[in-house]
């Protein structure tokens, strides 16, 4: 018989977890209503900037059009476009489009404009979400940035000089090693799927995954609470490194 425990990301006729494919964009949409609910943020209405509509972007962009908020504008490597009415972008229109044609070039509506690189991250929104590449928000797109939060979808897309300068506009930053884990737990969720021989429904693997995201993000607040002059992704890295000093400490690992 085949060990499809031996590596993650497979297709379900595979072995592979259903809900793994959306799984790190639902993560980010958790994080986003979990740091909403713990500044007592009303997401309806509120309106969200996305860079990348890969698989990451474009579900996180899709979660977060379900919470009711409004898109003002998407690029991706070939085009960045802006929103020009209170509607926002059509989500699952430019989904749509992207399915067949690969990337957002081309795309047209009467409430979209093409614009620059250097102004898309100037655009006024409540959050900005970098789901392309790493070192992708350098002190430039910084110091135009006009948000309250940014999370990081991709990996690394902030520079720590960039992280500086948002630190000191008060905008607040959600670290890729918490924003877009959703698709690593996942994927563990597929290893302990296959090791016991047990197959969860889609359902059954986001509601493990909400759960699982709302723990670690709240004991991460919790953290912070305790050491407020220190950024969240430290206190990411702080429990990180807790973690395997306990490791080592109970069962002696090295």
């Amino acid at each position: 018989l085949p060990i499809y425990a031996v590596f993650t990301g497979k297709s379900v006729d595979c072995g592979g977890a259903k809900g793994r494919k959306q799984a790190t964009g639902y993560g980010v949409v958790e994080c986003v209503k979990l740091w909403a609910k713990s500044n007592n943020i009303d997401l309806v209405g509120k309106t969200f900037l996305i860079q990348g509509f890969g698989n990451v972007g474009s579900h996180t962009a899709m979660g977060l059009a379900n919470l009711g908020m409004v898109c003002v504008g998407v690029a991706d490597h070939t085009v960045a476009l802006k929103n020009t009415s209170t509607s926002g972008i059509d989500i699952k229109s430019i989904y749509n489009y992207c399915q067949n044609n690969k990337c957002l070039k081309g795309y047209s509506d009467d409430n979209i404009i093409e614009i620059t690189r250097d102004d898309f991250f100037g655009i006024p929104t409540d959050i900005i979400i970098p789901a392309a590449k790493e070192l992708e928000i350098t002190e430039k797109e910084a110091n135009q940035m006009k948000c309250k939060m940014v999370i990081e979808a991709a990996n690394g897309p902030i520079t720590s000089d960039a992280e500086a300068i948002l630190t000191q506009k008060n905008i607040a930053v959600i670290p890729d090693i918490l924003a877009n884990s959703g698709g690593v737990v996942v994927s563990y969720f597929e290893w302990l799927q296959n090791k016991r021989c047990e197959y969860w429904s889609e359902e059954e693997t986001l509601h493990k995954l909400s759960n699982r995201m709302e723990y670690i993000y709240n004991k991460v607040n919790k953290k912070m609470s305790l050491k407020p002059n220190i950024s969240m992704r430290t206190v990411c890295y702080l429990l990180a490194i807790e973690r395997i000093e306990n490791s080592v400490k109970n069962k002696g690992l090295y």
